[in-house]
């Protein structure tokens, strides 16, 4: 066979990812049985389903790396740090055991697994000066018991004014037809109750719903730009973000 025929035969893989087509790509890590490969092929063609799907069932080291990172840039930070609970030390591993650590602020722990690394101290000394303030769910939900209230806490006074204009709306009309029934005629004091269970209830509890999703979504984002400034200024980025 022409050595060279043989040289491009061998090196295929590699060559189909070069020129962008890398479905064939990950076809060709398969039949190589290279399972991480094919999954990080599919990955570049944002297919994430089917990259986990293939790493479903691999238990080898790169492949256990690859679906730590996935998770990772999902936010399933308890489901990688189980995987990378099983793996060895190893430069990667340890980089992202400190970068889950730093998704949770959990700072002395991430120092712990640095295992006295210097650049991997640097970066959890400057992720911990630069750490965003975050919202508490928990109190956007409480506070919406005022309607609305939630929303102004999480920075949306828009949405607060609406949560707050709506359940007033509702209320106002619950209030009106109770004193209806009780000067006019008690069928009143059905649409007050229909109007409770269908309208007032739904809303009432949706403002407090609706108030916890969005400090949930805030702090996202702020975490979001947070990790992104610490891969931009130290370098740090092993989920490749």
């Amino acid at each position: 066979m022409n050595p060279l025929l043989l040289f491009l035969a061998l090196n295929l893989p590699e060559r189909l990812e070069s020129i962008g087509d890398f479905r064939s790509a990950a076809a060709e890590y398969l039949r190589e049985g290279d399972t991480a490969s094919a999954a990080r092929a599919l990955l570049s063609l944002g297919d994430t389903g089917e990259a986990l799907r293939l790493l479903s069932g691999s238990a080898d080291t790169p492949s256990l790396i690859l679906k730590a990172r996935i998770y990772l840039s999902q936010w399933r930070i308890s489901e990688a740090m189980d995987l990378l609970g099983s793996i060895r030390a190893s430069g990667l591993a340890d980089s992202l055991r400190v970068l889950a650590r730093i998704m949770l602020m959990d700072f002395s722990g991430a120092e712990e697994e640095s295992r006295g690394d210097s650049g991997l101290l640097g970066v959890i000394g400057f992720a911990k000066e630069t750490a965003p303030l975050l919202y508490s769910p928990v109190s956007a939900a409480r506070l919406s018991c005022l309607p609305g209230l939630g929303q102004f806490y999480a920075d949306e006074p828009l949405e607060g004014i609406w949560a707050l204009a709506v359940n007033a709306v509702v209320l106002g009309f619950i209030s009106y037809s109770i004193y209806r029934g009780y000067k006019v005629d008690r069928s009143y004091y059905m649409d007050a109750l229909l109007a409770y269970n269908f309208f007032f209830n739904r809303f009432y509890s949706g403002a407090a719903a609706s108030a916890e999703h969005t400090a949930r979504e805030k702090n996202r984002a702020l975490l979001e730009r947070w990790l992104e400034r610490i891969a931009k200024e130290k370098g740090f980025d092993p989920i490749g973000r």
